[in-house]
């Protein structure tokens, strides 16, 4: 053996090596080459990938992991609302409410999604917010007394079949609720509702509402750095909730009613959160509605072990148990041929789905036996019809549609993201490329299918169709129900099979993209599925 020879398969196998730690598990370049002199890669586009669409319809919405509340309004995609519905509970079964008790305050706290940047001079906090949309908008906001009895378990399903509610079930609550408005605070906590990325604080005052210093002195309203701070909360939605109500219905209530959540649900059904748009306004928000907490703080009569004054006291209610998300949308999908343009929009939305090969071509592929590398699908927005979209997906998922499961390449992707673990496994991808400049407008999303492709051609697995979706978290990978299961013809094995489920983190993304096709008039933004081999010279 020469040296030269010699020389060419010592760098080829280190580089093999080099490879392999960099991208374990997700790479196979070079796994054969050692003992190749002549090899050159080489890249092959798929020649018969084909795209659908497909309107959602009804999506079933209750217990999610995060719920949508507000309005949206785009060209592409018109307006949505949504509402939001929550079983209350108690902390504690039978609590001790004690002698004529009175409400000072009640208020319901729903944290944001939220990130602390900085301190002000006087020491309050600065925060950005996340998953809010149209932060600077308003709608209107109203809470009401929902007397619905939402079900945890489905009556007709045998007695072991979990309720499923969907999103276009809002009559179920609208027919069954209080007439009373609760949250009767100020404006901008009802008829022009913004969400605040301001954290609230509560500061120590007398009796006559003055702010006090450390020692109980009132001092002026814009003397902030010696106002005494009892409690801090970061950015969430605040609402003032009717003193009177709460008294009657919690405080007054009769005790047997307080006993326990299973008495408590029934007695008190729950909250009901009601968006309606204001001409010109909209703003959207995902909530974690199982970190709300009602606080009802109050004084009773001392007891015989107290002092003479009268006690404060605070009961505590939580908004868990059934939830439901409801959503009025006036989208309507435009087609449902993919070969121009392929819609996505989450919620009660929109998805599409995707043949990879035929099996002409995919079996032409097996025959070559050729040495795959990467395997990838390129999607690009169509940017004339996302002109006047502002908020636009972060990701986009890739999932086996027929059996309603992960792809092979999402198992063998292991990378994470302590910060922002929804924009882990970033090998398989998904995530947008956007501008640098202006308004960092979407570019394109890129998927990598290298797994997936590699066994289709080389191990013979089965060439299923599969399904693309607008992504919230791509940890979360759990299914929820549409409401009218379809049938989808495969014209891959000239059979058919009944379609039932969608990824659960596409129904609370809210956000929607358009995408070129596989036809689009722009050819050089088409869908495209490239294929990168080795092949011996």
């Amino acid at each position: 053996m020469n040296r030269i020879s010699l020389l060419k398969k010592l760098l080829l196998s280190l580089t093999a090596v080099l490879l392999f730690s960099c991208d374990k598990d997700f790479n196979t370049i070079g796994s054969d080459l050692v003992g190749e002199e002549n090899f050159a890669i080489d890249k092959y586009i798929g020649q018969t990938l084909t795209a659908y669409n497909k309107a959602t319809g009804p999506v079933q919405t209750n217990n999610l992991p995060v719920n949508l509340l507000g309005v949206m309004n785009s060209d592409a995609f018109g307006e949505t609302k949504a509402h939001f519905v929550s079983q209350v509970q108690l902390v504690a079964g039978a609590p001790t409410i004690g002698d004529n008790p009175v409400i000072d305050s009640v208020w319901v706290y729903v944290p944001y999604f939220s990130k602390q940047t900085g301190t002000d001079g006087n020491g309050v906090r600065l925060y950005e917010l996340d998953s809010v949309y149209g932060e600077d908008s308003k709608f209107k906001l109203k809470v009401y007394e929902s007397k619905y009895m939402l079900r945890t378990f489905d009556p007709y399903g045998g007695g072991d079949d979990v309720q499923k509610y969907y999103s276009d079930e809002k009559n179920l609550v609208e027919s069954n609720r209080g007439t009373q408005v609760l949250n009767n605070g100020p404006a901008n906590q009802n008829d022009a509702f913004y969400f605040s990325k301001e954290e609230t604080i509560l500061y120590k005052l007398n009796a006559a509402g003055e702010y006090l210093n450390s020692a109980g002195q009132v001092i002026a309203n814009d003397d902030i750095a010696n106002r005494v701070i009892l409690e801090r909360f970061a950015p969430g939605m605040w609402l003032d909730l009717d003193k009177n109500f709460f008294q009657t219905k919690i405080l007054n209530a009769p005790a047997d009613k307080l006993l326990n959540n299973n008495v408590f649900k029934e007695y008190f059904r729950g909250l009901y959160f009601q968006a309606e748009g204001i001409p010109g306004e909209a703003a959207m928000a995902m909530l974690d509605f199982s970190k709300a907490k009602i606080n009802i703080r109050y004084k009773v009569d001392p007891s015989a072990t107290t002092s003479s004054a009268r006690t404060r006291k605070t009961l505590v209610l939580n908004l868990t148990g059934t939830t439901v998300n409801f959503m009025d949308n006036t989208y309507s999908l435009p087609t449902e041929s993919g070969s121009n343009r392929l819609y996505l929009k989450g919620g009660q939305g929109s998805v599409s789905y995707i043949d990879l090969f035929n099996d002409t071509e995919l079996n032409d592929l097996r025959s070559k036996k050729i040495l795959l590398n990467e395997a990838n699908l390129t999607f690009y927005v169509d940017k004339t019809a996302m002109h006047n979209v502002k908020n636009e997906p972060e990701r986009i998922y890739l999932y086996d549609m027929k059996n309603n499961k992960v792809l092979l390449d999402y198992n063998y992707d292991g990378t994470t993201n302590t910060t922002l673990p929804k924009r882990s496994k970033v090998v398989f991808g998904g995530l947008v490329e956007r501008e640098t400049t202006g308004d960092k407008k979407a570019i394109r999303y890129k998927i990598r299918l290298t797994q997936y492709v590699n066994n289709l051609i080389n191990k013979d697995s089965t060439n299923v169709r599969v399904g693309l979706v607008v992504m919230e978290d791509i940890n979360n990978v759990k299914s929820a129900y549409f409401r009218n299961p379809f049938v989808m013809t495969d014209p891959l094995h000239s059979n058919s099979y009944n379609v039932k489920f969608l990824p659960v983190s596409s129904v609370v993304n809210p956000l929607g993209t358009v995408l070129h096709g596989t036809s689009s008039t722009d050819a050089d933004k088409r869908l495209k599925l490239e294929i990168y081999y080795t092949k011996p010279e």
